[in-house]
Parts: C-alpha cells; structure tokens; sequence
C-alpha cells in the first residue's frame, strides 16, 4: 500500500449547508486523512437536497454535489442540540486533530463548543471555524447567501454591467475558495503543531477571502491611486486591452494580452490590420476604458473565422494567454483530462460507479486517492459509537431516543 500524504490526521466536521467545510474536509480527506462527517439525525446535511441529482432523481441519497464534497469520509449522525449528543461530541474531540465547523460564535457559546473550552480537553486540538463574516465584527452572527458574500468582498463592484443587477459568481465559488483557504491554514497549524505541540484556532471568513483574493489588487488601487473600482461589462477598466472573453467559431474564448509583445503578436497573426495603426488604439488602458467596443468590432471577424481548438493551438504556439469556454460535456470529454486521468469512479451500491473530478495536482510519493464514495446517512454510526465504547443496545437506545 502507498503512504497516503494525511496518513495518521483525524479530522472531524461539523457543518450543516455549508460546501466550505464541506470542501475543506473532502481536500484533508483525499489526501488520506481520516475525516469524520457529523449529520443531523433523519435530514442530515441540507446539502443533501441540493441540485443536480443523480439520473435527475431528488432523493435525499442523490445530490450530485454532496456525493462529490463527502468523498472518502465516514458518516455519523448526531443531535448535538441534546445534552448526551453534545457529550458525545466532546468525547469525539478529545481524541481528533482537526475539527471543522460553520458555527457563529453565538451558536459556539449556545453548544458549548467555544475553543478556550475545548482545548483543556485537548490542548493540541486545531479547530477552523467558516463562516460568512468571520468570529469578530459587526456582522458576526449573520448568515449569507453567495450574492450577499460576494458583494460584501468586494467582488459584485467590479462584475456585470452597471445598468444591470448585483452579480454573484456562478457555481458557489465562495465556498469552493473558502474551503481551499481553510484547509490551507489547517495544514499550516498541523505543522505549527509538531515543533510547537498546541494547538490553535483559525477563523475564516468567506467575504474576507474574496476581498482579500479578488480584490486585493483593487484596494491598493485605491488607496494609493485613489482609483474607484467600477462596474464596466466585459472589458476590466484601466486594464490593458485584451483581457475578456470573445466569440469564435465554435464557442468563446478568452483572451488575454497582458503586455505589450502579446498584443503585437496578436495583431501579426491577424495581418497587420490597417485600424491597429490607429493613434487612439496607441494606449491599450485607453482602448479598454474608451473604444473596446469599436475594437471587438475589428478583431471579431477573425476570429469568428477560427475555431476554439485552432485559437488555443495559435496560443500555444506564440506564447499567448488564449483559452476555451468548454461546456460540460466538453470537460468531460476533454483529450488532456482523459489523458492525466483527471476523473476517476467511485461505487456506491445505490448508484453504481460515478465518475468524478480527480486530484487537484499530482503527487509523486504520496498519491492522491478516491478510496470510498460518499456516506449514506448514518452509514457509520455502529462502527464510530463502537469504537467509542457504546454497545450495540446503546447505540440502538441512542437511536430511538433521537441523539443519532
């Protein structure tokens, strides 16, 4: 057997709706730590009802997205709204790394789950804690959907079109991206943990890494040239011009001529043109904030001649930034994913194989690895409360009595 990167890492979740822990975990869990996920009994997570279902059947055992954030976990239930499931809990923690929880700092105190609390139990314990506004601040204690998280970072003032309404980015990237720097600072204390042998706490907010992710080229922007962030559709102000997507034969590419030898080897491989001598077009900020529209007028013709392929093709061979939009029959259909082996299957009895997004990089000594599909609802109940010391007619009295 390979030695698994997380070998020997016990992490527990606690997350009710939430694709940031939920994501922060499955990362941990793929690379070989022992992730234990905490349901509500009966429901479970209210990710288990979310869009698309397998076969576009709803069911509580279908979502296409909890299936893929809860790959290789183990799944418990527990009410920890009871005294004995919060004990129970407590008994849990004692003996993890790692705990992941989406918890305000009201409902901490409400559960008895604040870490200056836990850590006398277990001073080495590292517990992350994601939420929209972070433990600290004003809004605390607010919930958030993606289109208040990516406003409040700063993102909806400089996406879409002004005349139009807020924007949010597609596909809950808040908690995809929220997820990724949690678990980048979990691994960051483990390793703090082994010189320094305690643990810590680490609060991530998810409006405060879009800010500080998205718009951090912005602020200092603003602060040191007084430049207010704008929502101008296609074309980034005070950008050099290319930097947006564009139509081509086949679909939409996009484009992006950072500086000044791609922009010349752009215009080569469109000949030259004659409107490229234009002295407005001289300053490529100035095209962006002034005359994008009049240029995309220009360069669409060729490239409506090409198709996406032909265009990437071009870009890789003069060394400029051209990539597709690839729908998602596209993706997975894509020659280089097929040829790396990017998506991999995973068995569940209910379903079968299911194909899912693989490694997110290729490790060379310690492997990325899709053990198990994600849990039912309770699938482990028996083998995690047995292991803690409760017998088979405790587990069933546990179970009637609604704490599991």
């Amino acid at each position: 057997m390979t030695a698994k990167a997380l070998e020997g890492l016990h992490v527990l979740e606690l997350s009710d709706d939430s694709i940031a822990c939920s994501y922060c975990t499955k990362l941990l869990a793929d690379l070989g730590a022992e992730v234990i996920k905490i349901e509500k009994p009966i429901r479970g997570d209210e990710i288990r009802r979310r869009r698309p279902f397998f076969n576009n059947n709803p069911h509580n055992e279908r979502s296409g997205l909890f299936l893929y954030l809860n790959t290789n976990k183990q799944g418990i239930t527990l009410n920890i709204g009871s005294f004995t499931g919060r004990q129970i809990l407590k008994q849990l923690l004692k003996d993890n790394d790692v705990f992941i929880m989406n918890h305000t700092q009201k409902q901490m105190k409400r559960d008895d789950l604040e870490y200056n609390r836990l850590k006398k139990d277990n001073p080495g314990l590292i517990m992350a804690s994601i939420t929209p506004f972070g433990q600290t601040g004003p809004y605390r204690d607010y919930k958030a959907y993606d289109i208040n998280l990516t406003a409040a970072g700063g993102v909806s003032l400089v996406m879409g079109l002004p005349e139009r309404e807020p924007l949010s980015l597609p596909v809950s990237l808040t908690g995809f991206q929220s997820g990724l720097s949690c678990a980048s600072a979990t691994l960051a204390a483990y390793l703090y943990r082994e010189s320094a042998k305690k643990g810590q706490f680490i609060d991530i907010s998810e409006a405060e890494t879009w800010a500080a992710l998205f718009q951090g080229h912005e602020v200092l922007l603003g602060i040191h040239k007084y430049r207010e962030a704008r929502r101008t559709g296609r074309h980034p102000w005070d950008f050099p011009y290319p930097n947006s997507i564009f139509q081509c034969k086949d679909g939409y590419v996009m484009i992006a001529a950072v500086e000044g030898k791609h922009w010349r080897t752009l215009l080569e491989l469109m000949g030259n043109p004659e409107w490229a001598k234009d002295p407005r077009f001289k300053n490529r900020t100035n095209i962006s904030n002034m005359y994008a529209d009049e240029v995309d007028g220009y360069i669409t013709p060729w490239l409506i001649q090409k198709t996406k392929k032909e265009l990437v093709t071009l870009g890789i061979e003069n060394k400029l930034s051209i990539s597709p939009l690839e729908k998602f029959d596209e993706i997975l259909n894509n020659a280089h994913l097929r040829a790396r082996g990017f998506f991999v299957e995973a068995f569940r009895s209910d379903t079968g194989p299911i194909e899912y997004p693989g490694a997110p990089c290729i490790y060379s000594e310690t492997p990325w690895q899709l053990g198990t599909a994600a849990p039912m609802l309770g699938e482990h109940n028996q083998r995690i409360y047995t292991r803690l010391g409760y017998s088979d007619d405790d587990i069933v009295s546990m179970f009637q009595m609604g704490i599991i």
